[in-house]
């Protein structure tokens, strides 16, 4: 009998390593393409698409493709802590161009809504996105 419950509570203990899920893993939610309409006081509104994807080795690290529509090779580097995104470096291809602002990641909508700012060379500009995913 003794034998019996060591062995169960062994499987037991096997079963519960074995399914632990991976917490950086997102179950692909948060990595791919995205459709952004962004918005600001000096621009109308506009709709492209933004590609995310997770650094290889920093998993805290997400970059996001076209930020700001900005083209396929301008990368924006942000912290992700909890749901919120954070930026904190770009890869500089946009010389004049700089970034600060967080985006909130709402997993269950497929939805990340940012609030950030923009600088350039001829000024700043606050602006209103909503990444959504299909």
């Amino acid at each position: 009998m003794r034998t019996a419950f060591i062995y169960l509570l062994v499987l037991a203990a096997m079963l519960f390593v074995g399914c632990e899920k991976i917490s950086n893993s997102d179950n692909g939610t948060l990595y791919g393409t995205w459709t952004v309409r962004e918005e600001s006081a000096s621009m109308n509104p506009r709709t492209y698409l933004a590609d995310i994807r997770r650094e290889s080795v920093d998993t805290t690290i997400v970059i996001i493709n076209n930020f700001n529509n900005l083209g396929s090779s301008f990368e924006l580097y942000c912290r992700l802590k909890d749901s919120t995104l954070t930026i904190f470096q770009t890869n500089g291809e946009i010389p004049g161009y700089s970034f600060s602002g967080n985006g909130i990641y709402h997993k269950s909508a497929r939805l990340i809504t940012w609030v950030y700012v923009v600088n350039t060379n001829s000024g700043s500009d606050q602006v209103y996105a909503r990444f959504t995913r299909n």
